[in-house]
């Protein structure tokens, strides 16, 4: 069995997701849980999680190189389709190829057609 489970449905809606993985495992659903952990993942919690050094015990992979450089944090811009701030057109026309060309379909992605529709 899989369950495909994309960034873009994560970003959207988070609860629903998170309900369809604890299906999918079998085990019951709880709302109450689903927010908690919802509320605990946000983009907004890990950041702020992240620059308390909450995660300190996962070790320096996950700490941030420089605390001054918002680009070494994990928690950065969650954004859907944000690969192309870091790439020129050539590296993103490149990097969609490849998913086109090498991504299975039932992962749902089809380079820049999904990433527009998400933003």
């Amino acid at each position: 069995q899989l369950l495909v489970v994309r960034y873009e449905d994560l970003r959207a809606s988070p609860e629903s997701q998170m309900a369809r993985i604890v299906e999918f495992l079998g085990l019951e659903v709880n709302e109450e849980y689903l927010r908690d952990t919802a509320e605990f993942a946000s983009v907004e919690n890990l950041r702020k999680k992240e620059q308390e050094n909450y995660f300190w015990r996962s070790g320096s992979r996950v700490q941030a190189k420089d605390v001054n450089d918002p680009n070494t944090f994990k928690v950065r811009k969650a954004k859907v389709g944000g690969y192309r701030d870091y790439f020129d057109d050539g590296q993103v026309a490149e990097l969609e190829a490849m998913v086109d060309d090498g991504l299975l379909p039932v992962f749902g992605y089809t380079s820049s057609e999904r990433v527009k529709e998400a933003n």
